[in-house]
């Protein structure tokens, strides 16, 4: 990765392990949260991870789902596999942090 110390690039590069080597995309965005608990995105990637079949954890996936509308709150109880869920989701990217 070109840009190890610049967050955003950390976490587009973790999303980019989704599905394909998803334990490495969770590692990943735990280690951004830890050093930048108000990243938001990283949040709201870790609930959909936890929130997959093979990585479900339900406990962990409300956590972090909460996490991210208390940092980047978009229409009210709308998931992230929804139209408008990802259209909030991508202007709280979007957003200066």
């Amino acid at each position: 990765m070109q840009h190890p110390d610049e967050t955003m690039y950390s976490y587009l590069y973790a999303r980019s392990l989704m599905g394909r080597n998803t334990s490495a995309a969770a590692q990943q965005m735990t280690e951004i949260v830890a050093d930048h608990p108000d990243f938001a995105p990283a949040h709201g990637s870790l609930a959909e991870i936890y929130a997959s079949v093979l990585f479900h954890d339900e406990s962990k996936e409300k956590a972090e789902r909460e996490r991210f509308l208390a940092l980047c709150p978009g229409p009210g109880g709308l998931g992230f596999a929804t139209e408008a869920g990802r259209v909030a989701r991508a202007e709280c990217v979007g957003r200066p942090g």
